[in-house]
């Protein structure tokens, strides 16, 4: 098979179409790549659409799927269903990480309530609209966690366009204090 591979490559250089496909002698191929170092190269002269996947007729669905050594055990994929991208971990086909087709991020959830929405768990919650860009939920404890130096100090600033850091809340690692500050710190709460 790779005899006659090679001699079709041969033949479509031969043809004019130099580059058009190529199969090395370590079994690299190269589509629009004379010269491929992996075992699938794929190059756009024109930059644009260098892979293309089309989807499935019955149900609008595109796949890039990643298998074990054998080739015969799932385990993950990419894929696209009516605009939306979401990549699986596991062998369900579950989505882990979803983009849905406003752009909005999911981690553990298909359908975002914000800019990006991490969930463990269903709360039976939404998210308000005037806080909805970073949205955590799960449905027991839930919360998130600022890590910092043994030294250093883990913060939450609030601020516009005039000051970055207008309000604030940190947390001094050294002396173990709180505070609740505002006016760029012209005020502050220990």
């Amino acid at each position: 098979r790779i005899t006659k591979m090679t001699t079709r490559a041969k033949e479509i250089r031969e043809l004019g179409n130099t580059g058009f496909l190529e199969l090395d002698a370590n079994g690299n191929v190269g589509i629009g790549n004379t010269d491929p170092n992996l075992p699938l190269t794929v190059t756009s002269n024109g930059g644009a659409n260098a892979i293309a996947i089309r989807a499935r007729t019955n149900d609008d669905y595109g796949f890039i799927q990643f298998y074990d050594h054998a080739g015969t055990a799932l385990r993950g994929q990419i894929y696209n269903h009516n605009g939306a991208m979401a990549i699986s971990t596991n062998t369900t086909g579950t989505a882990r990480l979803y983009i849905d087709t406003s752009g909005n991020v999911g981690i553990g959830e298909t359908s975002p309530l914000g800019k990006l929405h991490v969930k463990t768990g269903d709360s039976g919650a939404t998210a308000d609209a005037s806080a909805d860009e970073f949205v955590i939920e799960g449905s027991g404890n839930t919360g998130m966690s600022i890590l910092s130096g043994a030294s250093n100090t883990g913060s939450i600033y609030f601020g516009d366009s005039g000051t970055n850091w207008d309000g604030y809340i940190a947390y001094s690692q050294n002396d173990r204090k709180m505070t609740l500050g505002t006016a760029a710190g012209g005020g502050s709460v220990n």
